[in-house]
C-alpha cells in the first residue's frame, strides 16, 4: 500500500522547501512548492498521485499541503502574499535555512 508522510514530516520538509525556494525567489506558487515538497521527500510519482479520499479533482499530498500551509500561516512561518502566493516570515527563515 502506498503510504504518505506524516503531517508533521510533510509540514517541517514544506518549510524547508519554500526557505530553500525563497532563496532564488521572493514569492512562491503552490504549484512550484508542491514539487520541491515532493522531490525533497523523494516521493515517487504514484505516491504524488495517490486521489484525496473525499473524491476531489487534487491529490492527497496537494490537499495536506493546503492544509501544512494554513497551519504554517498561523504559526507565523508562511505569509500569504496573494491568490497562490507564499513567502517565508522571518521566522520561517530562522527554521531553516534564512532568506535574503
Amino acid at each position: 500500500m502506498l503510504r504518505q508522510p506524516t503531517w508533521h514530516l510533510q509540514a517541517g520538509s514544506l518549510a524547508q522547501a519554500l526557505s530553500k525556494l525563497c532563496r532564488r525567489r521572493h514569492n512562491l506558487d503552490n504549484v512550484t512548492a508542491l514539487a520541491q515538497l515532493a522531490d525533497d521527500l523523494h516521493l515517487t510519482t504514484a505516491q504524488r498521485a495517490i486521489p484525496e479520499p473525499a473524491g476531489s479533482h487534487r491529490s492527497l499530498l496537494d490537499y495536506r499541503m493546503a492544509w501544512d500551509r494554513t497551519a504554517l500561516r498561523h504559526m507565523g512561518v508562511l505569509r500569504n502574499e496573494g491568490n497562490a502566493q507564499w513567502s517565508v516570515t522571518s521566522t520561517g527563515g530562522k527554521l531553516a535555512s534564512p532568506c535574503p
